[in-house]
């Protein structure tokens, strides 16, 4: 970036990312070029392609993103990515469309058994419920799988179903009126629940996502004591490139506690001993888009799909530019294993980087910053 006029100083921002598996939770740094410009000259310096704001977060009048912006200005500015609002995190709640006869449906783990809840369309009060149910060992959702697992009687709210929360398989489930000829017809109910049961080998950090359209959920809300003892949870900070955590001990503690996931977030998870954990949640159909506010190079993001299936990142609604990285974590190797986007495809020691599995994130670092509006089936 070319500077003129004035006494510019430039202040150094540090964006940290963790590299190594052996030292994963350490950091390294990476420095952006600095200059200071007294009593008139010029100089240069690489900017990244960032913005220049002022020390009040106001843009510099006449700044840009590409390295030789002109700047006539006196003061102290830093340089910072482009796309970041000072309020980064959408404030809307993801609410799902829910106009079906069946209403409220939703899903809650308690200890070993599952829990569905429902209530009724006032308009047309209550009646007799099928609750229609997919299930197996690491399955997707696909509505080709469902069979009838249980028939309520009117006036009933819930059903139980005891000691599947960690039996190994996924369960996706239907809550409809009776001899409904179409169960995913909306007007019967717009919302399915699940589970996603994922397992955690002892000692080994495993990057995890909710598969579902839940916004804002407590640590305590979606993993409760699953862990285990001394078990750990870390979240990604895009904005200062750190990890934060929490640990469990009875209780969730740490500067991590009190986090709210939200949708399409990953987090990363480490047991003491051979476990698994089931999350559990909502998806059907948003009533407004979802919007995500992405970090630019050299950030990184980590993210994940909020739908219970595996995509291909650019159907998720993100369009990658050249350069831009992946990095994917191997769980039994505990590294990092990363690919580069070079404008027609990934290149990488490794192959499906930009397959996203189900409930498994990538740090994702693109370009430039971008509002990732999130696409569902």
């Amino acid at each position: 970036m070319l500077i003129r006029k004035g006494l510019i100083i430039i202040v150094v921002l540090l964006v940290s990312f963790c590299c190594t598996a052996v030292h994963a939770m350490e950091s390294t740094s990476y420095k952006i070029p600095a200059v200071t410009i007294s009593g008139g000259g010029e100089d240069q310096m690489s900017s990244h392609s960032y913005k220049m704001q002022d020390v009040k977060g106001q843009s510099v009048i006449g700044h840009g993103t590409t390295p030789t912006d002109d700047i006539g200005l006196g003061g102290t500015y830093t340089l910072l990515p482009p796309k970041v609002p000072f309020e980064p995190y959408p404030t809307l709640e993801a609410e799902l469309e829910d106009d079906g006869w069946i209403q409220e449906t939703n899903i809650t783990r308690e200890g070993e058994d599952i829990k569905i809840t429902w209530r009724y369309d006032p308009a047309r009060g209550d009646t007799d419920v099928e609750i229609h149910a997919s299930s197996g060992p690491g399955d997707e959702y696909d509505t080709s799988g469902f069979t009838l697992k249980s028939s309520v009687s009117r006036g009933v709210y819930q059903e139980v179903y005891a000691g599947i929360a960690h039996d190994g398989n996924n369960y996706y489930f239907r809550v409809v009126p009776a001899g409904s000829a179409d169960i995913f017809d909306p007007r019967n109910n717009s919302i399915t629940v699940g589970k996603v049961e994922t397992q955690l080998p002892a000692d080994k950090y495993v990057f995890i996502a909710l598969s579902f359209q839940e916004e804002m959920v407590s640590l305590q809300g979606i993993l409760g004591e699953q862990v285990g003892s001394g078990g750990d949870f870390l979240w990604w900070d895009e904005l200062t490139s750190k990890h934060n955590g929490a640990k469990y001990s009875g209780a969730w503690v740490g500067d991590g506690k009190d986090k709210n996931l939200r949708m399409g977030e990953g987090f990363i998870l480490r047991a003491q001993s051979d476990t698994s954990v089931a999350l559990v949640g909502r998806f059907g159909t948003l009533k407004a888009p979802y919007v995500m506010s992405l970090v630019g190079n050299p950030g990184y993001n980590l993210i994940a799909y909020p739908y219970p299936t595996s995509v291909i990142l650019e159907d998720t609604g993100i369009t990658p530019e050249a350069p831009s990285n992946l990095l994917r974590w191997s769980v039994n190797e505990q590294v990092y294993e990363q690919a580069t986007y070079d404008g027609s495809s990934w290149i990488g020691a490794f192959s499906g980087v930009n397959n996203l599995e189900l409930g498994s994130p990538r740090y994702y670092r693109p370009k430039i910053g971008l509002d990732w509006v999130i696409r569902f089936p």
